[in-house]
């Protein structure tokens, strides 16, 4: 029987460099190279964000303006007066200062004998008045909530001056309601300023 010979050490070691050389000249064979690639045949999908990013350019000047767009509808517009009335008795009645579309109308009055010689009132000449808003004067602790909802009238008075600063309507004329600031002050000499301005709703 012939004897089977063992390889040598240096045998093997030269066999795994053999295989491995192949190996690798097998694997760099496979891989791409640019010179390979048609230009745009990449989808953005496949680029890394680093070369999204390397691939815009600076921000372009800005466009024109566009043409100026249609005129909005004229809005309610704002009503605002001013009255100087005299000192004179409750008994000749309130001064009317404006009446609203929606039913309501602002009054005044200048009478230095009473504790409250100006005073403003809110009235409706039929139903009921809906005011919502603040009122204040000197002669109370600070500003007051005006939540009324029912009555014909809402009056507010002050030694030296008051305000009333409400949305107000009467719902029997009209659902709408109106915005009324209306300013008094007794300044003496026999006689009240009354400043007031109005912003009916659309």
């Amino acid at each position: 029987m012939q004897k089977r010979r063992t390889p040598s050490p240096a045998l093997v070691i030269s066999m795994i460099a053999l295989f491995v050389a192949l190996g690798g000249t097998a694997y760099a064979s496979g891989l791409i190279s640019g010179a390979q690639i048609k230009n745009h045949t990449i989808a953005k999908k496949k680029l890394t964000k680093s070369a999204i990013l390397s691939l815009r350019g600076q921000r372009g000047p800005r466009g024109y303006a566009g043409p100026t767009g249609p005129t909005g509808a004229t809005g309610p517009g704002a009503t605002s007066g001013g009255a100087l009335l005299p000192d004179q008795p409750s008994a000749a009645g309130f001064t009317t200062l404006f009446t609203l579309p929606n039913g309501v109308t602002g009054k005044a009055i200048c009478d230095s004998t009473t504790p409250d010689p100006v005073q403003m009132d809110l009235w409706v000449a039929s139903g009921a008045l809906f005011a919502f808003g603040t009122s204040n004067s000197d002669l109370s602790s600070g500003v007051g909530h005006v939540d009324q909802i029912y009555g014909d009238h809402l009056v507010i008075g002050g030694n030296s001056y008051a305000d009333i600063d409400v949305i107000a309507t009467n719902p029997s004329v009209s659902t709408k309601f109106a915005r009324i600031d209306i300013h008094g002050a007794f300044v003496g000499g026999n006689k009240c300023i009354i400043d007031w301005m109005t912003i009916p709703s659309n």
